[in-house]
Parts: structure tokens; C-alpha cells; sequence
């Protein structure tokens, strides 16, 4: 289904550049953001009701998902070098205790989700993953599911740290 689908965008994407503003994303409407439907759609590349949700380009993780996370509580002590469960979220990535991802390029975003393929790097070696980052129980919970990858279809939930 998916497949179709870019297929189609790709056969439709030339059409569109002959006498309309080239926008940059296929089915662009200046009136697709609403409450409704709040993810910001990039490049093309979401599907269905998502492609139709908008067209800002994200250039930072929403700040609501900023900071410091861990997976359990000792995570979260600054004092503690054997916080491997720490995640920090910054404006363009995420640090981990021996890997860091960079913000490669937002699929989906509203205040409190993001979905976006990252590049990893740590211990010598790079990889890239498309990850999904949700806010929960009112922004103390935050989960992260890598969508492709070694931990696909695991969903890891982390606590803020204070």
C-alpha cells in the first residue's frame, strides 16, 4: 500500500509543477493545518490522512519533548557515570550514553509527537532509524519506539529527570 502510494506522489509530483507554486510536497494546501489534524507533514513521505495533515518544515524536535530522560530512576542522578539508560533531547538529536542521533529528516510532528529518521553514531559504527517520540501522562512520560531496526515494534518508556 505504502509503495502505491509513493508511487503515485511520484507520478503526480511533475504534474504539479506546470503552473502552480511548487510547493515542494504533494497535495499542499495552505488550509490542511487545522485543530483537526495537527502533525506537520515534510517532504511527501507520510500517507493517507497524514499527507494531507500540512506542509511546514520542521527544522528542531518540539520543545515539549526537550530534556532529559531516563529509563529508570538512577538514570536521572547527574552523579552517576553508569546512566545507560539516560537520553538527552535536544533541538536536533538525541544523546544516549554511547551513541548520538542526529536529526535527519521529520516524517510527522505536532507539539507532542514526533516521527523522524535519525543518524546514529557511537562505538565506531553508523546506522540510521526512523524513531517515533510520544509525550505522555501530562509530558512526565516520554516514549520512544524505534520503528525499523534492532528494536523495532519495542516500545521504551522513559521519565523526565527533574
Amino acid at each position: 500500500m505504502r509503495t502505491s502510494l509513493i508511487a503515485l506522489a511520484l507520478i503526480a509530483l511533475p504534474l504539479t509543477s506546470c503552473g502552480e507554486a511548487d510547493t515542494g510536497v504533494v497535495g499542499h494546501d495552505e488550509g490542511a493545518n487545522s485543530p483537526a489534524d495537527p502533525f506537520i507533514v515534510e517532504n511527501g513521505e507520510a500517507s493517507g490522512a497524514e499527507a494531507e495533515a500540512g506542509t511546514t518544515p520542521v527544522a528542531a524536535i518540539p520543545e515539549a519533548l526537550q530534556g532529559r530522560w531516563g529509563l529508570v530512576e538512577a538514570d536521572c542522578d547527574p552523579s552517576r557515570s553508569d546512566a545507560k539508560g539516560m537520553m538527552e533531547v535536544t533541538t536536533d538529536g538525541l544523546d544516549f550514553y554511547e551513541s548520538r542521533a542526529t536529526l535527519s529528516r521529520s516524517v510527522q510532528r505536532s507539539d507532542q509527537t514526533l516521527r523522524a529518521v535519525f543518524d546514529f553514531s557511537g562505538e565506531g559504527q553508523s546506522w540510521s532509524r526512523e524513531v517515533r517520540l510520544d509525550l505522555a501522562d501530562g509530558g512526565e512520560t516520554l516514549e520512544r519506539e524505534d520503528l525499523d531496526g534492532e528494536l523495532e515494534g519495542e516500545t521504551l518508556v522513559y521519565t523526565r529527570c527533574n
